[in-house]
C-alpha cells in the first residue's frame, strides 16, 4: 500500500502498487507445458517470494497460479496476490482460530485434517502443485467431487511428471515428487531451500546435464526446521552442548594446550551460527559461552556487523583480524615464537598481499621478514576469493600455534565479501583447533556451507519463560504471570530481551508490588494507568526516557561513534565539556541499566535500538564539532578510508570527506567489493560536485567520475555513469586537459558496454589526441577500444591488427586486467577467421590473467570468448557448457549486465544447435530483454537473427521473417554491425525461399550477405551462410547452375577452417526416435514444424513507472494534487 486517506468529500481511498501483466494461470493456458528451464526460473522466483514472506512468518495459504501475476515472463519477476487468507505463524495462535479457507484444488491434504495442520509445508505443497502443471500443461490430482480431490492427496494417487513428459531429467521429477509427499514432515524442502535447490539444477540442466548435480539435495539442509515443528527449550541444552563442541575443537575439554601441543587436543574445528530473532538471545548466548570457556590463552577475534558498516569493505573482518594479529605478537604463550615464526614466512607470500590491506599492522611483520627496502607486493586487482584465501592461510597459520577463536555476530548485516570469507573457511572442515561463532537473524539465506552448523534459538516456552520473569522480577504466583502475559501479550513471544526490559519498566514505574508472603503482586495502579507496549522497540524506547540526564549526555556522544567505542576514545571526544571521571561514572551507570555492556576499556549497547535512540538525541547543532573530534582521533590510527570520511562528511569537511570516500572506493574495488566501491564514489561525486570550481577539484572530480563509470558499468548499468559523466563535465568551466582525458576516457568505456560503438571510438580519438606522457593511464583503454569495438560489431578480420597493437599498449603499461579483456576479444576474432589454433593460445592467455588476478569480470569474459569460439568452431556441446558457466559466475558474483546479457544470448545460440528450440527462444528471448533493460545494443541484432532462426526451423516463416528484419534494421545503424546485417540477410534469404519468394531476391539476398561476411574475414559465418544459400537455391529450383559453384565455395571455405562439414539445420532432440533418427535433419525439422513447439514471442511486458500510477489515478477528484505533494521525488 502507497497511500490512504480520505478525499474531499469523505470517500475513502487507498493507493496501491499497479501491476501490470497476466496471472500465471492466463499464461499456462496460452503456453501449455513450459520447457524445464523456464519452468525452473519460474519456480525459482515463485519459492524466493514464498520464502521471503516465510522469513516473517507469514503464510499465504492460498497460492494459486490465478494468485501470482506474471510482470516479465523473461526476467522472469512475478508478484504473488491475494493474501486474502494468509496468516501469522505465530505459536500463541490457536487451530481452532488457524483459517481453513483456501482453493481446495491447491490446499494440501493437512489443511483439511482433524485438527488442521497449518504451516509453511501448505505453501510448500502448493509450490510443488504449480510446478508440476508448469511441467506438464496437466493437473496432477483429478477427482469428481473435494472429497474425491482431498483423498487422492492423501494417498498420492498421481501419476508422476515423467507419465506425460518422458524427457524431463529425473532429478526435477524427483523434486516434485518430494514436495507433493502426502506427509508434510517428508517434503524435504522450505520454500527457502527449494529456491537454492533450484538454483542449483537450473545451470546443471543449462550445461546439458540431467540435473543430476542436484539429486543428493533433496533432503531437508542439516538442522532446518519449520517453525511450527520446532521444539521450544531454554538455552541450559544449548549452552552444554554449545560448550562440549566448542571445548573440542579448543582442545581444553581439561585446560587449554600446553607447551609443544599446538593447537590442542587435536579434534577438528567447528563452526557454529547461531539463529534467532532480535533480542532471542544470541549474543548473550555467546557471550556465556565464551565465558566458561576461559579463552585468555586463546588467540580470540570479535567482529560485528553493522547495518550501514558497507561503506568498509569486510568491515568486521577488518575488526577481527587486526585482534588476532595483536593477540599473536603481544602473547607470551609458550607457542607464541613459533607462531609469530610462521607468520613472518606466511606474509612474505605475495599471493597473501591482501592481508596486510585487510589488517595495516600486518605490514610491519611482513617488511621486517622480507628484508630492508623490500618493497611491499601489490594486493590482487580484484576478486573476493583471492582475498578469502588469503584470509584462510593466515587463520590456519595462527590455529596450527594457538587455540583460535573467531567470533562474528550480526551477519544479516555482513556485505558479500564478508560473506565470502566466512564461506571459504567453512566450506570444508576446520583444522585443529580453530573455533567459528557467528549470529544472524532468520532473514539471512546462508548457503549450506558443510562445516557450518546452524543452531535456531526458538522462542522461550511457557514454563522457561516464566522461570525468567520469577528471576528479574521475584517470586510470583502462577496466577500473576498469568495475569501478566494477559495484559501484556509481548510477554507471550518468549523474547528474553521483551521479558527483561518488560519487568525492569514495570520495577521502575512501581507497578509491581510485593505482598505479606513475599510474592510479587501487580500494583492498583497497574489496571488503570499501565498502556502495554506493541513492540520491542517501544519497549525500549520506554526504558530510555528514564535514564538521568548526565549518562543521557555520554551515551549520545558515544552513540555517534558506533555500536561498540572505546572508553579512552569517549573520553578524548566528551571533553573538555566533559571531565574523564563524570564520562566513566555515567558508562558505569549504562552498564546498571542494562544499556551497554564493557569488557576491558571497550564497551557496546546492548541493542541497535538503543544506539538509534541516543543518535536522535544529539542536537543538529553539535553533531558536527562531535564528527570531527571522533574523526581526529580515528585518524590517529589504522582506520578505513570509508569510517573516516563517514565522520568527517558529517563534521561537514566536505573536501576532505570526498577524498576518504575515493579512497574507500578504491579499497573497495581492489578486494572487490563493487557495490560498496560504487556507493563510496558516489558520495565522493556528490561532494566533489558542491565545491568550488578549480583545477584541483575538476581533476579529483574526473577521476571520481571516471572510476565511478567504470565500476557501474562492471554492475551492469550504462545509463547511470553517462549521467555522472554529463554532470561532471558540465561542471567545469575551464578544465585542465587530464580532466579533460579523463572523462573522454571514461565516455569511451560506458559507450562501447552499452553497444554505442561510433560514440566510443569518438571518445578514444579525443583521448588519445592529447599528447601528455602523464595521460597514459587513461589513454590505454581508448587505445585498445577501437580493436574491442571491431571485434563486438562483428568486424573481426579489420579487428586483428588494432587488438594486436592494443596488447602490446597494455603489456608496456602492465595492465593486467585489460589486457585480459583485450587477449579474450583478439582470440574471438580470430576463432571466426578461420585460426581456431591462433584463438585458442589468445583466449588461454586471457584465462591465465584472469586467473592471476583472481577477477571474476574477467573470468565471466573468458567464459564469454570460449562460447564464441564454440560458435565459430561448430562445438555446441562446448558452447554449452562454457555459456552455462558463465551464467552461474554472473550469480555468483552478483554481477549483471553485459555478460549476464551475453551469456544468456550465447546459451539461447547453443541450445539452438543442439535441437532445444523452445528453450533456445526462451533465453534468446530473454537476452533481448535484457539488453534493453540495460541499454545495451551489443550483440543484439545477433540474439534477434538467432530467434529468428528458432522460428524459422519451427516452421513460423511470417514469424522468423519480422526478427530477421528487425536484426537488419538495427545491424544497419551506424557504422553498421558486420555480423548482424549477414545473419539477418541469409536468413531473410533463406525464409524468402520458403515462403516461394522470387529467385532472383533470394540470390541478391545471400551474394550481399557473403561479400559482408568475407569483408569481415569471417569464415565462419560464411559456411553457414552458404549452406542455407545452397538449400535456398535448391528450393527455387536451381540444383545445378548456382547450387554447384555454392556447394565448391562451401567446400573450399571449410578446408580453411580446418573442419570436415557444418550444419545450419539444428541436432535431433533427445527425444528423436529411431526412425526420426534416420531423417535428413531439414525433413526431420520441416516435419515437427506442424506441431507448433514454439509457440507466438510476444512483447516484453512494459515497465510501470511512478508517473504511470498517478496518470491511472488522475480521474479520482482531489487526490492527485495531495498525492503528489506527499510523494513527488
Amino acid at each position: 500500500m502507497l497511500d490512504h486517506g480520505a478525499l474531499s468529500d469523505q470517500r475513502h481511498y487507498l493507493a496501491l502498487e499497479l501491476v501490470e501483466g497476466e496471472s500465471l494461470h492466463r499464461h499456462m493456458e496460452h503456453r501449455g507445458r513450459f520447457d524445464v528451464i523456464e519452468a525452473i526460473g519460474l519456480m525459482r522466483r515463485l519459492a524466493e517470494a514464498i520464502a521471503h514472506c516465510h522469513r516473517f512468518e507469514i503464510l499465504h495459504l492460498d497460492l494459486t497460479p490465478r494468485n501470482v501475476i506474471v510482470v516479465d515472463s523473461f526476467a522472469p519477476e512475478l508478484k504473488i496476490v491475494d493474501f486474502g487468507v494468509a496468516a501469522f505463524a505465530e505459536k500463541w495462535l490457536d487451530v481452532e482460530r488457524r483459517p481453513t479457507a483456501g482453493t481446495p484444488r491447491y490446499m494440501a491434504p493437512e489443511m483439511v485434517a482433524d485438527p488442521p495442520q497449518v504451516g509453511p509445508h501448505c505453501d510448500v505443497y502448493a509450490l510443488g502443485l504449480i510446478f508440476y502443471e508448469l511441467l506438464t500443461g496437466k493437473f496432477p490430482f483429478e477427482g469428481e467431487g473435494t472429497w474425491e480431490l482431498f483423498l487422492k492427496k492423501r494417498r498420492g494417487e498421481m501419476l508422476p511428471v515423467t507419465a506425460h513428459v518422458p524427457e524431463i531429467p529425473e532429478a526435477i521429477a524427483a523434486t516434485v515428487h518430494a514436495l507433493l509427499h502426502p506427509r508434510p514432515a517428508q517434503r524435504d524442502f522450505s520454500a527457502a531451500s527449494l529456491g537454492s535447490h533450484l538454483k542449483s539444477l537450473y545451470f546443471d540442466i543449462l550445461r546439458r546435464g540431467d540435473g543430476a548435480g542436484g539429486s543428493d539435495r533433496i533432503r531437508r539442509p542439516p538442522g532446518e526446521v519449520y517453525a511450527h515443528t520446532a521444539p521450544l527449550v531454554g538455552r541450559d541444552d544449548e549452552l552444554r552442548a554449545l560448550y562440549a563442541r566448542a571445548s573440542a575443537a579448543l582442545g581444553i575439554s581439561s585446560g587449554l594446550s600446553s607447551e609443544g601441543d599446538g593447537a590442542g587436543a587435536g579434534d577438528a574445528g567447528w563452526a557454529t551460527v547461531l539463529i534467532g530473532d532480535p533480542g532471542i538471545g544470541k549474543t548473550r548466548l555467546l557471550a556465556e559461552l565464551t565465558q566458561r570457556l576461559d579463552l585468555s590463552r586463546a588467540a580470540t577475534g570479535y567482529g560485528r556487523c553493522r547495518e550501514h558498516g558497507n561503506l568498509v569493505s569486510y568491515a568486521s573482518w577488518r575488526e577481527c583480524l587486526g585482534q588476532l594479529e595483536r593477540a599473536v605478537t603481544r602473547t607470551a604463550h609458550p607457542r607464541g615464537d613459533a607462531a609469530r615464526a610462521a607468520l613472518r614466512e606466511l606474509l612474505v607470500d605475495p599471493a597473501v598481499a591482501d592481508l596486510c590491506a585487510l589488517v595495516p599492522a600486518l605490514e610491519s611483520i611482513r617488511a621486517a621478514a622480507a628484508g630492508p627496502g623490500s618493497p611491499p607486493p601489490a594486493p590482487s586487482a580484484e576478486g573476493s576469493s583471492r582475498v578469502s584465501h588469503a584470509v584462510r592461510r593466515l587463520v590456519t597459520t595462527i590455529c596450527a600455534h594457538f587455540p583460535t577463536a573467531l567470533v562474528l555476530e550480526d551477519l544479516h548485516w555482513a556485505d558479500q565479501g564478508t560473506l565470502d570469507i566466512l564461506g571459504e573457511l567453512v566450506s570444508s572442515p576446520l583444522p585443529p583447533g580453530l573455533l567459528i561463532l557467528a549470529t544472524a537473524r532468520p532473514e539471512l539465506a546462508l548457503p549450506a556451507w558443510s562445516a557450518l552448523e546452524p543452531l535456531r534459538l526458538q522462542p522461550l516456552d511457557d514454563r522457561r519463560s516464566a522461570d525468567l520473569l520469577r528471576a528479574l522480577a521475584g517470586e510470583m504466583t502462577p496466577a500473576v504471570i498469568a495475569e501478566l502475559t494477559r495484559a501484556i501479550p509481548l510477554l507471550r513471544l518468549g523474547n528474553p530481551l521483551v521479558d527483561t526490559q518488560v519487568i525492569l519498566h514495570l520495577k521502575r514505574e512501581g507497578l509491581l508490588g510485593m505482598s505479606a508472603e513475599g510474592q510479587v503482586v501487580l500494583s492498583e495502579r497497574f489496571d488503570r494507568d499501565y498502556e502495554p507496549p506493541t513492540s520491542i522497540s517501544a519497549v525500549l524506547e520506554r526504558r530510555l526516557r528514564h535514564v538521568p540526564p548526565h549518562p543521557r549526555e555520554v551515551l549520545a556522544i558515544a552513540s555517534l561513534v558506533g555500536r561498540q567505542f572505546r572508553i579512552t576514545d569517549l573520553i578524548r571526544i566528551a571533553a573538555p565539556e566533559l571531565a574523564a571521571r563524570e564520562v566513566k561514572n555515567a558508562v558505569r551507570d549504562a552498564v546498571d541499566l542494562s544499556l551497554c555492556r564493557a569488557e576491558g576499556g571497550e564497551c557496546w549497547f546492548v541493542h541497535d535500538v538503543i544506539r538509534d535512540h541516543f543518535v536522535s538525541t544529539v542536537p543538529a547543532a553539535r553533531a558536527p564539532e562531535l564528527h570531527a573530534r571522533i574523526a581526529r582521533i580515528l585518524g590517529e590510527r589504522d582506520t578505513p578510508a570509508a569510517t573516516l570520511a563517514y565522520h568527517l562528511d558529517r563534521a561537514g569537511d566536505r573536501p576532505a570527506a570526498a577524498a576518504r570516500y575515493f579512497d574507500g572506493g578504491i579499497e573497495a574495488d581492489r578486494v572487490h567489493d563493487l557495490v560498496g566501491s560504487s556507493g563510496n564514489l558516489r558520495r565522493a561525486l556528490a561532494l566533489y560536485l558542491e565545491l568550488a570550481p578549480s583545477p584541483e577539484r575538476d581533476r579529483a572530480l574526473a577521476r571520481t567520475t571516471y572510476e565511478l563509470a567504470r565500476v557501474t558499468c562492471l554492475l551492469g548499468n550504462t545509463q547511470e555513469p553517462l549521467e555522472h559523466l554529463e554532470r561532471s563535465r558540465q561542471a567545469m568551466a575551464a578544465p585542465p586537459a587530464d580532466a579533460v582525458a579523463m572523462l573522454d576516457s571514461g565516455y569511451a568505456r560506458v559507450y562501447y558496454a552499452g553497444g554505442d560503438f561510433d560514440r566510443a571510438m569518438d571518445h578514444s580519438r579525443r583521448c588519445l589526441a592529447l599528447s601528455d606522457p602523464a595521460l597514459g593511464p587513461y589513454q590505454c583503454v581508448p587505445a585498445n577500444m577501437l580493436g574491442r569495438a571491431l571485434c563486438a560489431s562483428g568486424h573481426f578480420g579489420p579487428s586483428i591488427e588494432v587488438l594486436e597493437r592494443g596488447c602490446q599498449l597494455l603489456r608496456d603499461a602492465n595492465d593486467l586486467v585489460e589486457l585480459a579483456h583485450s587477449e579474450g576479444l583478439l582470440g574471438t576474432s580470430l576463432a571466426f577467421t578461420g585460426d581456431l589454433a591462433g584463438s585458442r593460445r589468445h583466449i588461454d592467455e586471457s584465462r591465465r590473467l584472469a586467473d592471476l588476478l583472481d577477477n571474476p569480470a574477467r573470468r565471466m569474459g573468458v567464459c564469454l570468448y570460449e562460447t564464441l569460439h564454440h560458435e565459430a568452431a561448430f562445438r555446441w556441446e562446448d558452447g554449452i557448457k562454457a555459456s552455462a558457466q558463465l551464467l552461474a559466475h554472473a550469480e555468483d558474483y552478483s554481477l549483471a549486465g553485459l555478460y549476464l546479457y551475453l551469456g544468456t544470448l550465447m546459451a539461447g545460440r547453443h541450445h539452438f544447435h543442439v535441437g532445444e528450440l523452445e528453450r533456445a527462444r526462451h533465453l534468446l528471448g530473454n537476452a533481448i530483454n535484457l539488453s534493453m533493460l540495460f541499454g545495451i545494443r551489443t550483440m543484439r541484432s545477433w540474439a534477434q537473427a538467432y530467434l529468428g532462426d528458432v522460428h524459422f526451423c519451427a516452421g513460423q516463416l511470417d514469424e522468423a521473417m519480422r526478427w530477421y528484419t528487425t536484426a537488419y534494421d538495427l545491424a544497419r545503424i551506424g557504422r553498421g554491425d558486420g555480423f548482424g546485417i549477414p545473419l539477418a540477410m541469409i536468413g531473410l534469404a533463406h525464409a524468402s525461399a520458403r515462403l516461394g519468394g522470387e529467385r532472383t531476391r533470394v540470390i541478391e539476398l545471400a551474394e550481399s550477405a557473403l561479400r559482408s561476411f568475407e569483408a569481415a574475414s569471417n569464415l565462419a559465418g560464411a559456411a553457414t551462410a552458404l549452406v542455407r544459400y545452397r538449400e535456398a537455391l535448391v528450393i527455387c529450383g536451381d540444383d545445378g547452375e548456382l547450387a554447384v559453384p555454392v556447394r565448391d565455395r562451401l567446400a573450399e571455405v571449410l578446408g580453411r577452417l580446418g573442419v570436415a562439414r557444418c550444419e545450419f539445420w539444428p541436432d535431433l532432440p533427445s527425444t528423436a526416435t529411431a526412425a526420426e533418427r534416420a531423417l535428413p535433419l531439414p525433413d526431420y525439422w520441416r516435419q515437427r514444424a506442424a506441431s507448433g513447439i514454439v509457440g507466438p514471442l510476444g512483447p516484453a511486458p512494459a515497465a510501470t513507472s511512478p508517473g504511470n500510477l498517478l496518470v491511472n489515478l488522475s480521474t479520482v477528484d482531489g487526490f492527485v494534487p495531495a498525492f503528489v505533494a506527499r510523494h513527488a521525488r
